[in-house]
């Protein structure tokens, strides 16, 4: 009896259960990896067919121009798109797709014989309709990378064709595209909505949520075409948009609303009321009689702040007192073309007369404050100019000793103009500094401390261009703060504060 041959005629599903199989297949994400998988065997290209997790790469050597190809130029490789259409046609249970022009490509710029530029569109209508009603029924969540910036001048129907297809679709990811949002079906288990570098139409944020009303985190990023940004939901807990074309209108009204982040440039009018709002970031470039209302936000805890006015800040904080923590991010680096540090931005300095105070007015129950190094140089010119103010000529019989010393009393007295009374409320301090003059910096420095009587945790990062020593100066605060915990580094580009990273840990 040929006790080899029964076997040989074995599959793997006898020696493994089909859902284990399964499930060990649902890691080979990369439709690359499904393809070898699958030529393995029978047994393997039938449970490559039960894949829930696809991801796409269309890679240069897919787009290679056929011409170049049949010169030798590259091997003959079937064309991405048509790849896609092949493939999707296997899969019967797929919940999340991922397709994506891969960085490489993105990096590069054509010539017109160069690529096969149907390729390149993945959000064009004749393509999605061609693989998109195979998996719309299971299809839960899709990730689609088009091909650069340019994209957006291209319109793609790819929304209607989602919305009036994939009825189970609850998460999109979307980049580089012109989407437009009429003829759109509602889309009523939608909850995440990420898009970037997209052209929306004037009333696109409104027009999102009449599609999509059950969205409760919405990601809009550099967009352009956006006029007027106009929500009205109890649903939305998350809000980012960053926006490069001017909108003009935001109005925005939610009770459910966590976290805000708003990036835009001169508008007309910002009306917020978002009672249980937490977190708020804002970078806005504000004209002064543009209106800026944030009402209603009892619960806010945190701010983070990148602008030069401190009326701003006012608006903000006046009517919320339960701010906890903010984060002041003044812009004022000059970098050259190779990121080296030229100097600073004076023009981009707040032109408050007393920053400061400002601050702690504003924000009395304050716990832990961060601000960049704009905030820091603003403070010290302010300081420098009233010693420029007080400063009478330097007698000639005086000694450089006597002038030192009288220039130390000035610094002293200007320093204690601009920080007065305790902040009692503050545990942790985080400076950016760019320090012009140690001595300066350090009286400010070490006055505005002796103002924080209940502070725990000092941190300092110093531009390594400053005019001092690191270990030098936290030697002497510890010696006149020996309580305090005190970190002190340098940090040569300006880490900016990163509104959508602290959204996202919030949600």
């Amino acid at each position: 009896m040929d006790m080899a041959s029964p076997d040989r005629s074995r599959s793997m599903e006898d020696f493994l259960p089909k859902d284990l199989l399964g499930e060990i297949f649902s890691h080979l994400v990369d439709a690359r990896d499904l393809s070898r998988v699958a030529m393995v065997n029978s047994s393997f290209r039938k449970q490559c067919r039960y894949a829930e997790n696809v991801r796409f790469n269309c890679q240069l050597k897919n787009i290679l121009d056929k011409s170049k190809r049949d010169h030798g130029e590259a091997q003959l490789r079937t064309p991405f798109k048509q790849t896609v259409v092949t493939m999707m046609k296997t899969f019967e249970c797929m919940t999340t797709l991922r397709l994506e022009i891969e960085e490489d490509v993105q990096a590069k710029r054509f010539k017109e014989d160069e690529v096969d530029k149907t390729s390149l569109w993945l959000s064009e209508g004749q393509f999605v309709r061609s693989w998109l009603p195979g998996v719309s029924e299971t299809l839960t969540s899709l990730t689609i990378i088009d091909y650069g910036h340019q994209a957006i001048y291209h319109p793609s129907p790819l929304l209607q064709l989602v919305s009036q297809n994939c009825k189970q679709m609850e998460r999109m990811e979307l980049r580089n595209m012109f989407l437009d949002l009429k003829g759109c079906s509602t889309l009523a288990r939608m909850k995440l909505l990420k898009l970037k570098c997209v052209k929306l139409m004037d009333n696109g944020l409104q027009e999102i949520n009449e599609v999509m009303p059950m969205l409760e985190h919405i990601v809009l990023e550099l967009v352009v075409g956006l006029r007027q940004a106009k929500l009205k939901s109890d649903m939305v807990k998350i809000l980012c948009l960053t926006c490069i074309t001017r909108v003009s209108v935001i109005k925005l009204e939610s009770n459910s609303l966590k976290g805000l982040q708003l990036k835009v440039n001169n508008p007309d009018e910002v009306r917020v009321r978002a009672p249980n709002l937490e977190i708020l970031t804002i970078r806005m470039a504000r004209r002064p009689e543009s209106i800026l209302e944030f009402n209603r936000m009892p619960k806010l805890k945190e701010l983070l702040l990148g602008a030069n006015e401190m009326s701003v800040l006012e608006k903000v904080s006046t009517r919320n007192k339960s701010l906890q923590e903010v984060y002041l991010d003044i812009p004022c680096m000059l970098y050259d073309e190779h990121g080296s540090w030229r100097g600073v931005k004076r023009d981009s300095l707040p032109a408050s007369a007393s920053i400061w105070k400002s601050l702690k007015n504003c924000c009395r129950e304050l716990n832990s404050l961060s601000v960049g190094p704009g905030f820091w140089f603003g403070l010290e010119e302010r300081i420098r100019e009233r010693i420029g103010e007080m400063q009478h000529p330097a007698d000639e019989d005086s000694s450089a000793m006597e002038v030192e010393g009288n220039r130390q009393q000035l610094v002293q007295v200007a320093v204690k103009e601009q920080v007065t009374q305790p902040w009692s409320s503050m545990k942790r301090l985080t400076l950016h500094l760019v320090i012009q003059e140690a001595e300066l910096s350090f009286g400010l420095l070490s006055t505005l401390l002796q103002g924080l009587p209940y502070l725990e945790k000092l941190d300092l990062y110093v531009h390594k261009d400053s005019k001092v020593e690191i270990q030098t100066l936290r030697s002497r605060l510890w010696e006149i703060f020996p309580r305090l915990s005190v970190t002190c580094e340098s940090w040569s580009k300006h880490l900016k504060f990163d509104g959508f990273t602290q959204l996202e840990t919030h949600k």
